[in-house]
């Protein structure tokens, strides 16, 4: 593999490392939302 190909590689991992760090912080965001909407349901029972 030449350096060129490694470098690719790495820049490769990581926008795709940001990538999911990002998707993290939004998945918590919607996952406290949705609490924050389950706390407001009332259930008749």
């Amino acid at each position: 593999m030449t350096s060129q190909q490694l470098s690719s590689r790495a820049e490769r991992f990581a926008a795709l490392q940001a990538e999911f760090a990002v998707q993290l912080k939004e998945e918590a965001e919607l996952n406290s939302a949705i609490l924050k909407n389950l706390k407001s349901v009332k259930v008749d029972g």
